[in-house]
């Protein structure tokens, strides 16, 4: 393909792009890898293939799983509101349960139920060993980013993230607000990047508020648009109430668990258009420093993880 024929097929940024592997000599492995992934999602469906046969990572996967019943329990019993999100909210739309290659568990909840999962559900949880905090075992992230539900994490993998979702008053809707709702967080992040290690919780979430009262689009209306925590991300992710509330119920591993209203379009807000098809990047993301995986940790540290995922069970029929 000449250059002319290029920038009307490609557009110059994608000429550059191309001009740039084949001075690399990348560029016949990247048409094999498009090749691949074509055929992966033109051929195969994806919603038709098995859990892991990977042991170690499918005892991974049933830990968490005991973990994420035990969460579930407390907040019926606590009347705390939560959904699956991310990759396991994919998980139970396209696999009814864990995402094959997936190693961890991701929920949401909003504000007012998020800051309430310290002061009721930590004491509880941390009666049995289950340690409830801001930051993972390997990173120091703040309570604006995550909670993080830690069940002998270093020596198991048995994890699970909790995600704060904010309500935004809007005088307009989603389609409509979302450019400022855009604008609004990426000059919030700018502050929060630079002060999030001097300044409190409460004094970055004041500034997050402020940022949006900037717009008389925000702060009242009939329009109630969720932010899916843009410090974690650090994107504006955003979904009306329609498609998030009233939640509904899926299968997750034969339990059904809470998830949004409008599933599909929660997915295609949080991976775009194509959640549907095999991806390229997120196999067994969790790594220790050393490069070895989550799923190995039980090994490494001779846990027998079928002892450990009774005990989990126990705990749950005790609660």
């Amino acid at each position: 393909m000449g250059f002319v024929d290029s920038l009307k097929t490609r557009g110059i940024n994608g000429t550059i792009r191309q001009g740039i592997l084949k001075a690399l000599g990348l560029d016949k492995q990247k048409e094999e890898i498009d090749s691949l992934y074509y055929y992966l999602n033109s051929f195969c469906d994806i919603t038709s293939l098995p859990p892991t046969k990977n042991k170690n990572l499918r005892d991974l996967q049933l830990g968490i799983l005991e973990l994420l019943k035990i969460f579930h329990k407390l907040c019926k019993k606590h009347n705390l509101t939560y959904w699956l999100d991310s990759g396991n909210l994919l998980g139970a739309y396209r696999h009814k349960g864990f995402i094959p290659w997936d190693d961890d568990m991701d929920v949401a909840m909003p504000r007012e139920d998020y800051e309430k999962v310290i002061p009721l559900l930590k004491p509880e949880l941390e009666k049995y060993g289950i340690i409830v905090g801001p930051g993972g075992i390997y990173d120091d992230r703040d309570i604006l980013q995550r909670l993080g539900v830690n069940y002998k994490t270093a020596e198991t993998g048995i994890w699970m993230d909790i995600f704060p979702v904010d309500l935004i008053k809007s005088n307009k809707p989603l389609y409509k607000a979302r450019p400022l709702v855009e604008r609004a967080v990426n000059e919030y992040l700018v502050y929060y990047k630079k002060n999030r290690k001097r300044l409190s919780p409460s004094a970055l979430s004041e500034k997050k508020a402020y940022f949006f009262s900037k717009y008389e689009e925000f702060g009242d209306g009939d329009h109630s648009i969720f932010l899916l925590y843009p410090e974690f991300d650090e994107k504006a992710h955003c979904v009306s109430k329609e498609d998030l509330f009233p939640l509904v119920e899926m299968e997750y591993e034969g339990i059904m668990f809470p998830v949004p209203n409008n599933t599909p379009n929660y997915l295609k807000e949080y991976y775009g258009e194509s959640f549907m098809a095999f991806p390229r990047t997120g196999i067994e993301h969790h790594l220790d420093p050393d490069g070895s995986t989550a799923s190995t940790r039980a090994i490494r540290h001779g846990i027998d993880m079928e002892k450990e995922i009774q005990h989990l069970k126990e705990i749950y029929d005790s609660i």
